[in-house]
């Protein structure tokens, strides 16, 4: 990031993470420009846990499939969110908190 280090108190990242291909170069720029004590927080979805899978996977496929007729991005979208892991978040941070179904996730993570 074209920025100088420590200038920033919080670092925030939403809906990006899951497709984020090397996290530790994301970490390591993000601390980065971090100032002392900074946070980063981190909103995304990510594919959930059982039971709630069993609810969630039919409806995010069938909703993702009839919005892919007009707009095919949403097969990236879903592609993303089933391919992405709650063992995966946890190497990165143990302050994940479920929102909105537990599909939903908020990490917070310390410099």
């Amino acid at each position: 990031m074209p920025f100088k280090n420590s200038v920033f108190d919080f670092v925030v990242s939403a809906y990006l993470f899951r497709n984020i291909e090397d996290k530790k170069k994301f970490f390591k720029e993000s601390k980065r420009v971090l100032k002392p004590g900074g946070k980063i927080f981190i909103l995304d979805m990510k594919k959930p846990e059982f039971p709630v899978f069993l609810l969630f996977y039919p409806y995010i496929y069938i909703f993702t499939k009839f919005l892919e007729i007009f707009y095919p991005e949403y097969g990236f979208l879903r592609n993303s969110i089933l391919k992405s892991s709650v063992k995966e978040l946890k190497n990165y941070s143990k302050n994940i908190k479920n929102v909105a179904v537990g599909v939903f996730y908020l990490m917070e993570i310390e410099k």
